[in-house]
């Protein structure tokens, strides 16, 4: 019979599944540091983080991870030799959502090794989980000078003249009411946070040239934050606030982005969208952007 255990307090070892899934993660494209699986293994050992294993017959089937940060719980899965059944998976989720304080928004990762995707979705659903899924659409950069120019009747200026809270509360507005309003973040203090962490370079360093805010009435209204991550440009963030939403400006900072980053010698241009969000993608498949790969992930609805 399958059973739930806590392997902070057993004698299993969790490295080979932290190894396991550390592997899915670089086999996806995503870079990790050398010391990912250490750090994971030391912070669930000295109880920042958690994790739980699934035993059967005295053997550790596979075990979920998980921490706590910022109003929200964040988990991946990893199953071992063979595939995942769904008994075991379930008792895992459900020990999860049983153990997670009952205000706080959960995440599991859509990366799991050894377990369907199928599967997940239905267990994870059942248990009030929601899947959705994002794309990475990239843009090469070759051609990126011929790019016809964009023009727009509002005054322009680079995002590093401004600072992490009147960035804020553009994206924060630009978001309200779409379909990934708090996809990442609850409040605006979370967001503040986080393009504090941009615009400090801890997502790759700002591209000044093709990072610009549009402005109405001196005040920024729309922008488009560009960082360089080697041998090409990710887009890490666009907004466009309702004011100026169908005049153009999408268009004008995307062009002007494609251009700078096309200067640099930059490959191609990334970003990633919501798979519903079907003017965007409409509208970064016309400027040459196609998706790349898919990225999957499970939220416990509100």
């Amino acid at each position: 019979m399958m059973q739930v255990i806590d392997t902070t307090t057993s004698e299993f070892d969790i490295r080979p599944f932290v190894e396991e899934y550390s592997s899915a993660v670089r086999a996806f494209g995503e870079s990790i540091s050398p010391t990912w699986v250490d750090d994971k293994i030391g912070s669930i050992a000295n109880g920042q983080e958690f994790c739980i294993g699934a035993v059967e017959e005295g053997a550790l089937k596979g075990i979920l991870s998980y921490g706590f940060r910022d109003m929200r719980g964040d988990a991946f899965v990893t199953w071992g030799a063979g595939e995942a059944d769904r008994e075991g998976l379930l008792l895992l989720i459900r020990e999860y959502v049983n153990r997670s304080p009952r205000e706080f928004k959960l995440r599991i990762s859509g990366l799991h090794p050894n377990i369907r995707q199928e599967l997940m979705s239905t267990v994870s659903e059942s248990l009030g989980f929601v899947t959705r899924r994002r794309f990475e659409m990239a843009c090469p950069l070759g051609e990126a000078s011929s790019l016809p120019e964009e023009a727009i009747n509002y005054k322009t200026s680079s995002i590093t003249n401004y600072d992490e809270t009147v960035l804020s509360r553009l994206d924060w507005e630009a978001f309200s009411g779409t379909t990934d309003q708090k996809l990442f973040f609850d409040t605006e203090e979370q967001n503040r946070k986080m393009l504090k962490s941009l615009l400090s370079g801890d997502y790759g360093p700002v591209i000044s040239d093709a990072s610009m805010c549009v402005l109405l009435d001196d005040r920024p209204e729309a922008m488009i934050a560009v960082t360089d991550v080697g041998e090409s440009a990710f887009i890490a963030d666009i907004a466009v606030s309702s004011r100026l939403r169908g005049k153009g400006v999408g268009r004008y900072l995307l062009t002007n982005a494609l251009k700078a980053a096309g200067r640099l010698k930059k490959d191609k241009m990334v970003l990633w969208v919501s798979d519903d969000n079907a003017p965007a993608i409409s509208l970064y498949k016309s400027m040459g952007f196609t998706v790349s790969r898919t990225g999957v992930y499970h939220l416990k609805a509100e």
